[in-house]
C-alpha cells in the first residue's frame, strides 16, 4: 500500500488544517520546489527537503485518536468503520470509488436523524471526511484535541 493511501488526501488535509486540526503529525504534505514541477508528496515530518511544507498529513491511526469513540448526542452513538461490501447499512453505494465508511451509528440515532458519516476510497479519506463533518457540525472542536501519540519506535 502506498504511503499516500494511508494519510489524509491533500485536499482534505488542507481542510483539516483550515478547521484547526493539529499539524504536528508524523507525516506532512510537501510541494515541489520552484524548479521542480512534481506533484505534492508525503514525507515524514522533520525530513529535510528543499520543498515547502503544505500541511500535516495525518495517518489513519492519528485520525483514529482524534475521533471520539462515542458521540455525545445524548443517546450514545458509537464510531464504526466498515470496508465495502455490497451494501453499507442496507443502502446501496452508487460511487464505485467508495471503499470505506466511517460513521457514528447504533441505537443512538432516531429514525430519520442525520448520521455523521465520511466515505472514501481509503480508510484515511473516510476518517478525514468524518472529522471534517464533526468539526463543521460543531460536534467536535479541533482546538481541544491533544497531539497524536508518537508512532511505535519513535
Amino acid at each position: 500500500m502506498k504511503l499516500e493511501d494511508q494519510v489524509a488526501p491533500l485536499d482534505l488535509a488542507r481542510r483539516l488544517k483550515a478547521l484547526g486540526f493539529p499539524q504536528d503529525t508524523h507525516f506532512c504534505w510537501h510541494e515541489g520546489s520552484e524548479t521542480d514541477t512534481s506533484d505534492p508528496f508525503v514525507a515524514e515530518t522533520g525530513d529535510t527537503f528543499e520543498h515547502r511544507i503544505l500541511c500535516a498529513a495525518p495517518a489513519v491511526a492519528e485520525m483514529g485518536e482524534w475521533l471520539p469513540g462515542q458521540l455525545d448526542n445524548g443517546r450514545g452513538a458509537i464510531l464504526e468503520t466498515q470496508k465495502r461490501n455490497e451494501f453499507f447499512d442496507d443502502e446501496p453505494i452508487e460511487d464505485e470509488r467508495v471503499q470505506f465508511i466511517a460513521q457514528y451509528s447504533g441505537h443512538g440515532f432516531a429514525a430519520g436523524e442525520v448520521r455523521l458519516k465520511g466515505s472514501g476510497a481509503t480508510e484515511a479519506e473516510a476518517r478525514a471526511r468524518l472529522l471534517i463533518a464533526l468539526a463543521e457540525s460543531g460536534a467536535l472542536d479541533p482546538k481541544t484535541l491533544h497531539q497524536p501519540s508518537p508512532l511505535p519506535g519513535q
